[in-house]
């Protein structure tokens, strides 16, 4: 029998790369698509293609095509745009032999936009203060947030990835710069939100049917090039660890189940510690992987010789109508904490224990504990 073949979106960017190259050796094969003709050719996939943007009116002409031509039936979407113009065509897709594993549209478009996630979650306070400042390309509200949400406070836009419009805002001055910049740059709608300044989380699920299949997190430590984004944070994390934590877990959960009881596919949480220790979900990503699944796809190889790690694979098996579970998959944690995954621009990765962390520090570095 032919192993299945699955179309990824943005395969040739980081994300769509390490999708890829997490499916190396399992059943299935990869058809990579991007729209840009520089960077298809970074994709790991034997079959690529360039085709154009989701928005374009070929695309979809585009992707019909390449299926019939190739023998794909499966349609991963990686971008956040993917996820929601192939969110809402999935109709038509079908009705063209190609499968999606995605929540629906009406919950894609609720976790795609970060004031309307912080609206159905704040009665369980698990969200920080959240006002809207830009609407439509006005000022909006400014007052009230101002009075509500002291400062400094975090603005940011409600759409897009890698801290996208993001800032530590400090005084009304530089507020009203910030939000001016944006504007002029067509950002449509800004928030501004308390800041939450402990730790960093990601928390990556499988859900089907409003039932949690699988879940692992991690911490962010430190992110690539934090010098080059006024807030230090570019998206792309360049140390993190997997953890165990009860308390990420358990709101995690309740936020993806809170939005839609009958989730099914991928959701991303990421989540910040209030003041008080306390995880608070920032973001919901529907429908996609975290830019570093493979993380957790080379940690479960190393250590467990099981596919526990290996979500892409978990989900496209899921996606398929097909059982990918051991019986003993756990519903958390599904790998062991402890690990780093530390990499950069270039230099590949390196997948460390944390008692092997510090085994070639210098015996004359005494390092200090702010260090």
């Amino acid at each position: 029998m032919d192993s299945p073949k699955v179309i990824v979106t943005g395969a040739g960017g980081p994300a769509g790369v390490n999708f890829i190259n997490s499916l190396n050796g399992t059943y299935f094969k990869t058809v990579g698509v991007d729209m840009n003709k520089y960077r298809i050719h970074l994709c790991p996939s034997e079959e690529r293609y360039v085709v154009p943007p989701t928005t374009h009116m070929d695309y979809f002409s585009s992707i019909y095509k390449i299926a019939k031509e190739t023998g794909a039936t499966f349609l991963h979407p990686q971008p956040d745009i993917d996820v929601k113009w192939i969110g809402a065509s999935r109709a038509c897709l079908e009705e063209h032999g190609i499968k999606t594993f995605l929540p629906s549209t009406e919950t894609i478009e609720i976790m795609q936009d970060k004031h309307f996630t912080s609206a159905k979650l704040v009665d369980l306070k698990i969200v920080p203060r959240t006002r809207v400042v830009v609407a439509r390309h006005e000022y909006y509200m400014i007052d009230d947030a101002i009075r509500d949400i002291e400062f400094p406070m975090w603005v940011r836009a409600t759409h897009g990835a890698g801290g996208h419009a993001s800032s530590l805002i400090k005084d009304s001055k530089q507020l009203y710069a910030w939000l001016d910049y944006w504007i002029q740059r067509g950002v449509e709608k800004m928030i501004a939100q308390e800041v939450l300044p402990g730790r960093n989380y990601a928390w990556h699920s499988i859900w089907k049917d409003g039932q949690l299949i699988t879940s692992m997190a991690r911490e962010r430590i430190e992110y690539i090039y934090p010098g080059l984004a006024p807030s230090g944070i570019t998206g792309t994390p360049a140390v993190q660890r997997t953890i165990h934590n009860d308390k990420v877990n358990k709101i995690a959960t309740g936020a993806v189940l809170a939005i839609d009881p009958k989730y099914s596919g991928i959701a991303c949480v990421d989540l910040k510690e209030d003041k008080y220790g306390i995880p608070n979900v920032c973001e919901i990503n529907p429908g996609r992987m975290f830019t570093t699944s493979n993380f957790f796809t080379q940690l479960g190889n190393l250590v467990l010789h099981k596919i526990f790690g290996n979500y892409p694979y978990l989900y496209l098996t899921l996606g398929m109508g097909k059982s990918p579970m051991p019986g003993n998959l756990p519903k958390y944690n599904s790998l062991p904490k402890g690990w780093y995954w530390i990499r950069h621009i270039d230099c590949g990765y390196a997948l460390i224990h944390e008692d092997d962390l510090d085994e070639k520090i210098c015996d004359s570095f005494k390092p200090t504990s702010s260090e």
